[in-house]
């Protein structure tokens, strides 16, 4: 074992030490550079493939560009130089060519290995890369370039017929995979003489090369991670980056290519028929020719689909630039509609459009030489340092071309920087600092017939440029009014999320993977130290208040501020007559006189009348739970919230419309199934509020309903037969109906404002405390302690009672109290409380911080977070009822410090708290003395919120079983 060990250790000391063997090459020799980490060096994203390879680069770029012309830098462990400055890039480009001649991987591959690829100039070195230069060089003279051009057009026409089918169709077209197939046909009408059938075919078989010839290979990124590691893997392993299905695939190509036209005496001057003369020349085999028109495939059908498709990005974008350039196309034009080659090369604005894009979008991200010859670079003014031989040099393109010394606003796209006026192209490759296909004698060869295809492609774009035109307006608009609102806050000195076009800072909103729970608690969280967070719902600005002093400010002291509730004036009486009159709907004066109306039904007297009514539900439920058991274990296994929810139903039927609701005796009663059509509506209000957040103004030429009409009509109509069989019968009963008749006599109100003060009793009554009493149910199966304790504490009160409880001990049983109160902190039934700010108010926060309010503005209070916050609450996550005992200060210690307000607080705090309470306490007494509760193993634990529903209700309900006591 000990041997085991140490074999162990020594074999990962030496791995260690190996990997970590070159790390301080650069650190000895004085040159500054980021610290590399163990195996991936400075270029993690290689491996990592957790963002582009680009930012890895930038980050050093942007690091130690003002400190120094070069830094020193790892390849996995390799040291390599990162030139910095571009009158250094110049020089290995130009001045010092023979210094660094070869590109980085030109020894990666082998014509063994692989036949394609080891044969393309790219990969070569030394005389070797010449004598194939120099064959190809001719293919590319300007005689050819003409030659080539009616090609390109008549490819180009195809293109245009192609885009016409696409939009008789409809819909967009995907501008990346359109230029590719462009340039696809291009290159293979010219080098292999054959229509590649891009637009006619859904996978033309050239096309599909081409993608496999250059879609990502994990064999190929595993050899060069393992090259990077230990680089004299280079003399060992070659890499292969054409498969055998690719190499002869272009193989056979070029053999029927050539027999053809030799055949057929074809002659035209095209790439192949270069190829056609050379091997008369030099006897190139077939394989030969194969390689150098995969090299072309490859340089004209990538390279050009790219900068082709960035190009028209970013006219869409820009679409002064896009008029720009449509004016010059169409003065250039014949009459036929066709363009001469001379004149399309000599077209100054397209030829600066391009090379914008090109700038702002290089082909490639840097270019990678190796050092030939050991070289002197000035590191520092008046240091250098030597650059052995087989070291790497790398040019940073992407972040020289986006860099602001020389560049002015690089990030912006402006074709103007390019006018001959201001030096044209050549100023800047003079600087060394404008490099898209490279520069000196190893630049790109097939820039010319590139930029050609470009251009003529771009052309044909002309008419297509004139739609684009009217979709990048609509999208300007759609984009505009999206983000019109961002930055709202940053006026305000607020800070707060960087909202997303179109999901804000809410995204479940919109997407309901998740409860919007977790937005708002996510926002909460992440700005500890703020008292107010802006952030935006959609696109609309709203406010989360987090300081409990401020919160206290809003439901209380600055109550006339903020009156209204977010949801209020969203419906009227002719929309929906039944929730227009509920007081959570109302604002300004409407609300003050309905509250008015009902306030007297839930005086103390008249609460404990309706708790008698009560009595008679539980017995209804006691019977109905006893009878769900289980005949062999005796236990009724449940849903909670289904349970309470009749016994919620027929407790607020009785006491409103005087009324047997028969929620335990039949399935589905019509008062239940239409209870549940009343709160049932969260697809509509998360409809309204999503519609509203869009456009604040909605409301103001919209109202929305709610509730159905034929829901609307029977709950009317209950009503209306409840009052007539009231006063036909002269039945006196000191309810809920009876203060309606009172208010009726004294007001005149007529049957619809009777009934919608009903519906707003039945809707709070019902739901919400339903809701309560499920988790509160839970809580006591899942603590089976308290539930005893609490059970103890029911028998006594009722010893005292003689056998009975009474209101008044009901009401007053401190256990019970403190029990719902630690529900309902940890079960908050919503995420936050909205309210709106009627008038511009000022709030004074912490440090006298001034936090101005502009009215018509949301201002949420995070109630579900609060209830969470440590700072608030000493182990927050535990179930702790006695943290609401009396000794402890009670509900009312946390009510004034303004982090408890399940009913909300001040002038608009729920009406129906009392009545609530006592409906909850009397269900929660009847269930503990006569069962013993669990958690079913249906429950679905922990719980995660159902993002549908509009209040915190978790997923899959939560089931219990139920077992009498005897």
């Amino acid at each position: 074992m000990l041997l085991t060990i140490t074999l162990l250790v020594t074999a990962l000391t030496f791995v260690y030490v190996y990997l970590a063997w070159y790390s301080n090459y650069w650190t000895k020799r004085n040159v500054p550079g980021p610290t590399p980490r163990l195996l991936l060096g400075n270029f993690p994203s290689f491996i990592l493939r957790n963002r582009s390879f680009v930012e890895d680069f930038q980050d050093i770029y942007d690091k130690y560009r003002s400190k120094a012309n070069m830094v020193g830098v790892f390849n996995n462990r390799q040291p390599a130089v990162l030139v910095l400055k571009p009158h250094l890039i110049k020089d290995v480009l130009m001045k010092n060519f023979k210094n660094f001649q070869d590109n980085e991987f030109a020894d990666s591959v082998s014509k063994e290995s692989d036949p394609i690829f080891g044969r393309n100039p790219f990969m070569l070195k030394g005389e070797e890369w010449k004598e194939k230069r120099a064959e190809v060089t001719p293919a590319f003279t300007t005689s050819r370039m003409k030659a080539l051009f009616p090609f390109v057009e008549d490819v180009s026409n195809r293109m245009k017929q192609y885009i016409g089918q696409q939009n008789t169709k409809g819909g967009p077209i995907e501008t990346r995979e359109l230029c590719a197939k462009y340039t696809t046909d291009v290159v293979s009408s010219c080098i292999f003489a054959a229509d590649a059938q891009s637009f006619t075919k859904e996978k033309a078989e050239i096309r599909e090369m081409g993608r496999k010839l250059l879609e990502p290979n994990f064999q190929i990124l595993l050899m060069f991670i393992l090259i990077g590691v230990a680089p004299v893997l280079k003399k060992i392993i070659k890499i292969s980056f054409v498969s055998k299905e690719i190499e002869q695939f272009f193989t056979k190509l070029m053999e029927n290519a050539v027999a053809y036209r030799e055949q057929n005496n074809v002659k035209r001057v095209d790439y192949l028929d270069h190829l056609i003369s050379l091997r008369s020349k030099k006897q190139l085999s077939t394989l030969d020719m194969a390689a150098h028109g995969v090299t072309f495939f490859i340089d004209g059908f990538e390279t050009s689909s790219l900068a082709m498709a960035f190009t028209l990005y970013e006219l869409a974008k820009n679409p002064d630039c896009q008029t720009t350039l449509r004016e010059e196309l169409m003065a250039a034009r014949n009459d036929d509609g066709t363009i001469d080659y001379d004149v399309l090369l000599e077209l100054p604005y397209l030829d600066q459009v391009l090379h914008e894009a090109l700038r702002i979008w290089p082909p490639a991200a840097f270019l990678s030489k190796v050092c030939t010859i050991p070289t002197e670079i000035e590191v520092t003014e008046g240091k250098t340092v030597l650059i052995e031989r087989g070291i790497p040099v790398m040019l940073p393109v992407w972040a020289v071309h986006r860099d602001g010394e020389y560049f002015e606003e690089p990030e912006r796209f402006n074709p103007d920087r390019f006018a001959p006026t201001n030096g044209g192209t050549k100023l800047y490759r003079d600087k060394g600092c404008f490099l898209p296909f490279g520069d000196g004698p190893r630049q790109c060869l097939g820039m010319r017939f590139a930029l050609m295809q470009v251009k003529r492609g771009l052309f044909e774009f002309e008419m297509l440029l004139i739609l684009l035109g009217i979709s990048v307006a609509f999208v300007a608009l759609v984009y505009l009014f999206l983000t019109w609102e961002f930055g709202y806050w940053e006026k305000y000195d607020i800070k707060g999320p960087k909202p997303g076009i179109l999901f804000g800072n809410i995204p479940n909103l919109l997407t309901r993977k998740q409860h919007i729970v977790y937005n708002y608690d996510a926002i909460y969280n992440d700005y500890k130290n703020e008292p107010v967070v802006g952030y935006y719902s959609v696109r609309t600005p709203q406010l989360m208040v987090r300081d409990p002093e401020l919160i206290k400010e809003v439901l209380s002291k600055s109550f006339h501020n903020f009156a209204a509730n977010d949801f209020s004036d969203t419906v009227d009486e002719k929309s929906d007559p039944l929730l227009a009159r509920n007081p959570f709907s109302l604002s300004g004066e409407k609300w003050k006189n309905r509250r008015a109306e009902i306030t007297p039904g839930f005086t103390n007297n008249r609460i404990k009348a309706m708790a008698q009514l009560m009595d008679e539900v539980c017995d209804n439920m006691t019977k109905y739970v006893k009878n769900q058991a289980n005949p062999n274990s005796g236990v009724a296994t449940l849903d909670a919230k289904e349970l309470m929810a009749k016994y919620t139903t027929d407790v607020v039927a009785s006491c409103i419309f005087a009324i047997d609701a028969q929620s335990f005796e039949k399935e589905n009663p019509e008062i239940r199934l239409m209870g549940k059509r009343i709160m049932n509506f969260n697809f509509v209000v998360q409809l309204a509020l999503l519609v509203t957040t869009f456009c604040p103004s909605v409301k103001n030429f919209y109202r929305f309903t709610f509730i159905p009409k034929d829901t609307e009509q029977f709950f009317i109509r209950i009503m209306q037969d409840a009052i007539r069989y009231r006063k036909e019968n002269k039945i006196n009963r000191t309810d809920f109906l009876d203060h309606l008749l009172q208010l009726q006599e004294r007001k005149q109100i007529t049957d619809v404002d009777i009934a919608g003060h009903g519906v707003s009793f039945f809707a709070d009554g019902f739901e919400t405390s339903s809701i309560v009493l499920m988790y509160v149910l839970y809580d006591l199966a899942k603590h089976s302690a308290i539930q005893q304790e609490l059970r103890d504490e029911i028998h006594k009160a009722k010893e005292a009672g003689g056998g009975t409880m009474s209101y008044e001990q009901l009401v007053e049983m401190p256990l019970l109290e403190q029990i719902i109160c630690e529900t309902m902190r940890i079960h908050p039934l919503i995420a936050v409380m909205s309210k709106r700010c009627t008038a511009d108010t000022t709030l004074v926060g912490p440090k006298d911080r001034k936090i101005v309010i502009k009215q018509g503005t949301t201002v949420v209070l995070p109630y579900y977070s609060i209830s969470f916050d440590p700072d608030h609450y000493t182990d927050p996550h535990k179930y702790d009822p006695s943290r609401f005992s009396a000794e402890n200060g009670g509900s009312k210690l946390y009510r004034d410090r303004g982090v408890y307000f399940p009913f909300g607080d001040g002038p608009r705090m729920c009406l129906g708290m009392r009545f609530a309470m006592t409906q909850v306490k009397r269900a929660v007494v009847e269930i503990v003395e006569k069962f013993t509760m669990s958690v079913n193993s249906k429950t679905i634990e922990p719980f995660e919120m159902a993002p549908e529903q509009f209040m915190l209700m978790p997923k899959g309900s939560i089931w219990l079983d139920f077992k009498p006591i005897a």
